[in-house]
C-alpha cells in the first residue's frame, strides 16, 4: 500500500509487500506528537497512507479468529478464511495461500518470506518453500527468547531481497511481541523507533527504484493487539482488547482519508493483495473484501470483473469470529 511518487493509475498489477509487527498494540501505533512511537511515519508518510483501526475514525480493523494469538492470525491474513488453529502449535496451515495461488499463476519465483519466528513457515503455506525464510539459522545471532531470529537479522534480508523486485514480499517481524511479554516497555519502545526508522528505509528505497518503486503498495499490520492497563504484556483469549489492531497501507493512490463506518479484518487482506496483484482466487470465494485502498485496487478489481472474474472477486456473505473447525 505505499508508494509517495505521484504516478499515472492504471490496471498493471502491482507488486506488494506486506509488513507485520508481531503483537504491537494499536495504542501505540496512533500515539501522535511528542509521544509519538513512529514520528518518521506520522511525519513524512501518514498523509499519504489510507489508515485502518485509529481511534479518531469509524474505519475498524480486528482480528477475526478467538484465539487472539500469532499462528491463528497469521494463518488468516495468509490464507483470507477461517482456519482450524486452535494455537501457536497447531502446525502448518491446512487451506492455500496467497503464496500458494502465486505459485499456481507461475509467480512462485517472485515472492519471498523473511521472519523472525520460525512458525511463519506454518502460516506462509501449505508446503516448504525454499523462498521462506523463517527463525534463526545456524551461525545467526543468538536472541534472548529461543528460536527465533533477531530481527535486525531479518530486516538486514528483507531489503536484500527487496533488490530482487519480487511480486510479493511478507518481512514477520517479532521482536515487539518478545519484549512486550517480558514486560520489558523501555525495549519495546526502542523496538518500534527501529521499526519506524525501517519503515521509513523501505519507503525511500521503493523511492529509489524506478519502474518498480512506483508500482508497490506497502501495507503493515500485526497478528494481534494486547491486553489493557496492567495486562498490556498478554494477549489471547483472556483479553478481548486484542481483538482490536492497526492496518495502513501506502502505494499509488492510497492517502485519501475514509468517510465510512465499517468493520475490516484480517480476512481482508489476502483478497486486496490478490487484487493488487491482478489476480483472484482460483477454487473458491473468499470470505473478505478487497480494502478500500483507492484507484489501485479499484482498477484492479475492475479489470479483473472485464475478464469475466466476477464470482472470483466477490466476497461471499460476512461471518462473526469463528470458534475452532472451520465452515
Amino acid at each position: 500500500m505505499f508508494l509517495i511518487a505521484a504516478v499515472l493509475l492504471s490496471a498493471a498489477p502491482q507488486n506488494v509487500v506486506l509488513v507485520t509487527w508481531d503483537g504491537v498494540r494499536w495504542q501505540d501505533v496512533f500515539r501522535r506528537g511528542p509521544e509519538a512511537a513512529l514520528p518518521r511515519f506520522w511525519a513524512r508518510h501518514a498523509a499519504h497512507a489510507t489508515v485502518f483501526g485509529d481511534p479518531a475514525s469509524s474505519v475498524r480493523f480486528e482480528v477475526a479468529n478467538v484465539q487472539l494469538v500469532s499462528l491463528p492470525g497469521y494463518q488468516e491474513l495468509m490464507t483470507g478464511s477461517p482456519v482450524d488453529c486452535p494455537g501457536n502449535g497447531c502446525g502448518r496451515v491446512k487451506r492455500e495461500t496467497i503464496i500458494d495461488a502465486l505459485d499456481a499463476h507461475g509467480l512462485g519465483d517472485r515472492c519471498a518470506v523473511l521472519g523472525s519466528w520460525w512458525q511463519i513457515a506454518d502460516a506462509a503455506s501449505m508446503y516448504e518453500r525454499t523462498f521462506v525464510d523463517a527463525g534463526r539459522k545456524p551461525g545467526e545471532p543468538a536472541a534472548p527468547w529461543g528460536a527465533a531470529r533477531r530481527d535486525r537479522e531479518t530486516w538486514a534480508k528483507a531489503m536484500s531481497a527487496l533488490q530482487g523486485q519480487p511480486r510479493f514480499l511478507w518481512v514477520a517481524l517479532n521482536d515487539s511481541d518478545e519484549w512486550a511479554h517480558l514486560g520489558r516497555r523501555d525495549e519495546l519502545e526502542s523496538t518500534l523507533r527501529q521499526y519506524d526508522i525501517w519503515l521509513d528505509e523501505l519507503l525511500e528505497t521503493l523511492r529509489a527504484m524506478p519502474g518498480y518503486g512506483e508500482n508497490t503498495t506497502v501495507i503493515v499490520s500485526t497478528d494481534h493487539g494486547r491486553g489493557d492497563g496492567a495486562a498490556w504484556v498478554d494477549h489471547g483469549r483472556e483479553s478481548p482488547e486484542a481483538r482490536r489492531i492497526f492496518a495502513f497501507a501506502i502505494g499509488p493512490g492510497t492517502g485519501e482519508k475514509l468517510e465510512i463506518d465499517e468493520t475490516f479484518t484480517h480476512r481482508d487482506v489476502r483478497p486486496t493483495i490478490e487484487a493488487l496483484l491482478g489476480l483472484g482466487p482460483r477454487a473458491r470465494v473468499l470470505p473478505g473484501v478487497t480494502l478500500p485502498l483507492g484507484p489501485a485496487v479499484t482498477a484492479q478489481v475492475d479489470s479483473a470483473l472485464a475478464r469475466g472474474a466476477v464470482e472470483a472477486l466477490s466476497p461471499a456473505p460476512r461471518q462473526p469470529p469463528q470458534e475452532l473447525g472451520v465452515p
